[in-house]
């Protein structure tokens, strides 16, 4: 075997590695260690980490060695930080979209809920029921947000109310879509400007932690004969391709 197609092979698993998260996001890599692992010259390691560096998933520091630039969940990351950012435009009407709050209260979640929220029977909730309007187009997406979170939490501004939503959204690490229809109930219709038992578009989103944990679920809901700009939930579950049936 070439020392070529040593140094492709050995790039070409230490991707793999990367991208399945085995190798961490701004861990480590050396020369020596990589010739230790795979039993190979430093010339071939240092070939093959050359390699990775080339395709960005890699960068060397100076006298410290190579150190890993990819997140295994970066596109979701961004996506996320794109719809925190945009709650920062909260009912300023020069933005082409605003957000508002139309209740929230808090609640212990029974069985059914901790189920589908993948928490413990009786933990506090922050039910955050928000709407936003697309300026150009005049149309609405409901969300209604479960936060885990505790009764000392103060709800007394929307300001603090969205900065807990944006604070949830950064602990996310991955995220379950599921797609489905559905029909609209009293509060649902009153808020997207449709009749009671209207069909629906609805996007249930669960964000978890690195361990596991749902730090944020959002149910998002659209008028099902109308199309709006394109939901976070639906850029989510298009990338990462988790549309249930």
């Amino acid at each position: 075997m070439s020392a070529i197609k040593k140094e492709e092979l050995i790039a070409k698993d230490i991707q793999y590695q990367i991208e399945q998260g085995f190798i961490k996001y701004e861990q480590k890599l050396t020369e020596r260690t990589t010739a230790k692992n795979y039993s190979v010259s430093r010339g071939t390691a240092r070939m093959a980490l050359k390699r990775l560096e080339k395709q960005g998933l890699i960068s060397r520091k100076p006298a410290a060695g190579y150190f890993v630039n990819y997140r295994k969940h970066e596109p979701l990351l961004n996506l996320i930080n794109s719809f925190s950012n945009k709650l920062d435009y909260l009912n300023i009407s020069q933005h082409d979209t605003k957000y508002e709050i139309l209740r929230h209260k808090f609640i212990d979640t029974d069985k059914e809920l901790s189920e589908k929220l993948k928490v413990l029977l009786g933990t506090k909730i922050l039910l955050i029921t928000l709407r936003s309007v697309e300026k150009e187009s005049n149309g609405y997406v409901v969300y209604r947000i479960f936060l885990p979170t505790d009764k000392n939490f103060s709800t007394n501004k929307e300001e603090i109310i969205f900065n807990k939503i944006k604070e949830k959204l950064q602990t996310a690490q991955d995220a379950d879509v599921t797609l489905s229809f559905c029909f609209a109930d009293k509060l649902i219709a009153k808020a997207l400007h449709v009749k009671v038992q209207d069909p629906l578009l609805s996007v249930e989103t669960t964000f978890t932690t690195t361990s596991n944990q749902t730090c944020f679920f959002i149910e998002q809901y659209s008028d099902a004969k109308n199309t709006v700009s394109i939901m976070p939930s639906q850029i989510i579950s298009e990338k990462l391709g988790t549309f249930n049936e």
